[in-house]
């Protein structure tokens, strides 16, 4: 944009700051000052997934809820939906209120009360049935969402709370399929074919993610002992003729 000499000579005069001093430049996510590629990356990667990687030393009340999140041996879908799920990014009816929605508001599943993340994976029949059962016995609480799902971050064994993220995700995808397909599970199915699923899962992060065995050193050629003959043989195959060849050798004389 291009300004006439009055406008410009005005805008020149805007003081910068009271204070004196000579301005540098200062890249202020790293501890020197200085820029660099693993500085940006990290901050690019933090602000992309919305500082789920926050570490408790940032005063995060939450960083136990990211820590785990992010530890869960879970498909990074489920880890995904848990970060969005703890944030309140999932459009339930009373999210979508926010947005201008103006239908209704009662649970797709139960139709009962009003649709918020705490009554989708809390309150709702369904979700009580699976919470108050072996192995979570977990009692109907009163405490908003995200201290919720925080408390059974810190309280629950990590195997379990994994669990807890694979139902989490069933119970939201049962709640799409009951919105959009006007289908949805019972309560021990939902389990039994998430649990399933997740086992699944499991066994088959096993396979691709062998333990391999350090290759073992070669042996050193060494020189017979004398009066011994020490000959190196090899041999080869030819399928597609069905021929094959054998031969070996010693150090010449």
């Amino acid at each position: 944009m291009c300004f006439d000499d009055e406008v410009a000579l005005n805008v020149l005069s805007i003081p910068l700051s009271r204070r004196f001093g000579f301005d540098k430049v200062a890249w202020k996510p790293n501890k020197k000052g200085f820029f660099s590629v693993k500085s940006a990356y990290i901050v690019a990667r933090e602000f992309s997934i919305g500082h789920i990687f926050a570490s408790a030393s940032t005063g995060d009340p939450y960083a136990p809820l990211w820590k785990a999140l992010w530890k869960a041996k879970v498909p990074s879908k489920v880890a995904i939906f848990g970060w969005r799920a703890a944030l309140n990014l999932l459009p339930t009816r009373v999210a979508l209120t926010a947005k201008g929605y103006m239908g209704e508001l009662q649970c797709v599943v139960c139709s009962q009360l009003v649709e918020s993340l705490e009554h989708v994976f809390c309150e709702c029949s369904v979700a009580r049935d699976i919470l108050s059962a072996p192995p979570f016995f977990l009692p109907l609480s009163t405490l908003p969402w995200k201290e919720w799902l925080l408390e059974r971050a810190t309280t629950l064994p990590s195997a379990l709370f994994d669990k807890l993220l694979i139902l989490l995700w069933s119970l939201w995808r049962n709640r799409n399929d009951a919105l959009w397909r006007n289908h949805s599970q019972t309560s021990s199915s939902l389990v039994a074919y998430s649990l399933a699923w997740y086992e699944e899962y499991l066994q088959s992060q096993k396979s691709f993610n062998p333990t391999w065995a350090p290759l073992k050193a070669s042996k050193r050629w060494l020189a017979p002992d004398v009066d011994t003959l020490k000959m190196n043989v090899d041999g080869a195959f030819l399928p597609s003729f069905q021929h094959g060849g054998t031969g070996g050798g010693g150090p010449p004389e």
